[in-house]
C-alpha cells in the first residue's frame, strides 16, 4: 500500500510539471494548484498566503517576501505572471484616504496599483464593498443596447422589438442578479427606468387594437430566481450550493397558528445593517418563511412547478 501511495505521488508531481511546463498558465489552474499544495479546498476563494514556516503572513513585509517566492517558482516553472493584469484595491470604510502612507505592492518588481473598484467574473465590486459601481455601469450599457434596438424599431413589430429587448438588454441587467441585489432601491430603479422606456417603445409598435401583456417586473423576476434557489438549496440539496445552506427552525413547544408550519421555515442569519438585511439569505430566507405560512408552494415535487407557482404567488397584489 505504501509503494502504491508513492507512486501515485510521483504520478501526480509529473502530472502536474508537464501541466505547469508551458509558457502561460490560467489563473484558474494556478489558483486551484496553489491551494492544494496548501492543504486548501478548490471551494475557497482566494487563499491566504503561507510563510515558510507554516504561518499565514500578516504583515507588508512578510506578504512581499511570500510574493516574491512566487515570482521565483514561476520562473523556475517557466509561467509568466502578468502584473499588468492583477487588481488590488484597499477596503475600507473611511471617507478620506489614511494618514500613513499605504506601501507599495509589488509583483515581479512591477507595482500593483491600487484600484477604487475591481472586477470579479463580470460582477463590479467598490473599496466600500457595495455593487452601486456595478449597477451604475449595467445600466448605462443597456441604456446604450436599448437606443440600438430603438434605431432598427422601423423594421421590427412589437413581438420583434420584446424578442430583441429580452435577448440584448434585459439579459445584461439580469447577471448574477443575486450578488447585487442588495443594492438600495435608488440604484435598482436606474435599471427599472431601462424597462420603462423598453415598455414605452412596444406600445409605439403595437397594432391598435392589439393588447399586450406588461413586461415582467425586474425585481419579481429576482425574487422569483432568488427563491428558487432556496428550493433547489434546501429541497432539492444541490451539492454545490451547500453553503448557502441554512438551519430549520425548531418547531414550537405551545400551538400557535403558524405552529403547523415551522418544521418547513428556516432560521434567518443576522443583520445588523440594512445593505446586509437585503443581501441574498436574509431576504430570500425571510421570503421562504413567509411564503411557507401563507402557501403549501414549498411541498412541489418539481422546480418547474415550484417556479410557476412562486411566479403567480409574487405576483398577487
Amino acid at each position: 500500500m505504501k509503494e502504491i501511495q508513492q507512486w501515485a505521488q510521483r504520478r501526480w508531481q509529473d502530472d502536474l510539471k508537464t501541466k505547469l511546463s508551458g509558457r502561460s498558465v490560467g489563473n484558474k489552474s494556478w489558483w486551484t494548484t496553489l491551494k492544494q499544495q496548501q492543504g486548501l479546498t478548490t471551494d475557497d476563494t482566494i487563499p491566504p498566503l503561507f510563510k515558510s514556516d507554516g504561518t499565514v503572513a500578516t504583515k507588508n513585509k512578510d506578504k512581499a517576501e511570500v510574493l516574491q517566492t512566487v515570482i521565483s517558482w514561476g520562473r523556475r516553472w517557466q509561467v509568466d505572471l502578468a502584473p499588468e493584469k492583477t487588481q488590488a484595491m484597499l477596503i475600507s470604510r473611511r471617507q478620506r484616504p489614511p494618514d500613513t502612507p499605504i506601501p507599495t505592492i509589488l509583483l515581479g518588481g512591477r507595482p500593483v496599483p491600487l484600484q477604487t473598484s475591481i472586477s470579479i467574473l463580470g460582477v463590479e465590486v467598490n473599496s466600500v464593498l457595495t455593487f452601486t459601481d456595478h449597477i451604475r455601469t449595467i445600466a448605462r450599457k443597456a441604456a446604450w443596447k436599448l437606443s440600438c434596438v430603438r434605431r432598427v424599431s422601423h423594421l421590427l413589430d412589437s413581438q420583434g422589438i420584446t424578442t430583441l429587448y429580452a435577448a440584448q438588454v434585459r439579459s445584461l441587467m439580469e447577471y448574477a442578479p443575486l450578488t447585487w441585489s442588495s443594492c438600495p432601491p435608488s440604484y435598482l430603479s436606474l435599471l427599472d427606468k431601462v424597462q420603462a422606456r423598453a415598455q414605452r417603445l412596444i406600445r409605439l409598435k403595437a397594432l391598435q387594437d392589439q393588447l399586450l401583456p406588461p413586461l415582467q417586473p425586474l425585481q419579481q423576476r429576482r425574487d422569483v430566481a432568488g427563491l428558487c434557489v432556496v428550493y433547489k438549496t434546501h429541497k432539492q440539496y444541490v451539492p454545490h450550493l451547500a453553503a448557502l445552506r441554512q438551519p430549520w427552525a425548531r418547531p414550537h413547544g405551545h400551538t400557535t397558528r403558524t405552529a403547523a408550519t415551522r418544521d418547513h421555515q428556516l432560521i434567518v442569519p443576522f443583520a445588523r445593517t440594512e445593505t446586509s438585511l437585503r443581501s441574498f439569505l436574509p431576504r430570500y430566507t425571510r421570503m421562504w418563511n413567509r411564503m411557507v405560512q401563507q402557501t403549501q408552494l414549498h411541498s412541489t415535487s418539481s422546480l418547474q412547478t415550484f417556479k410557476s407557482a412562486v411566479n403567480a404567488w409574487i405576483k398577487q397584489p
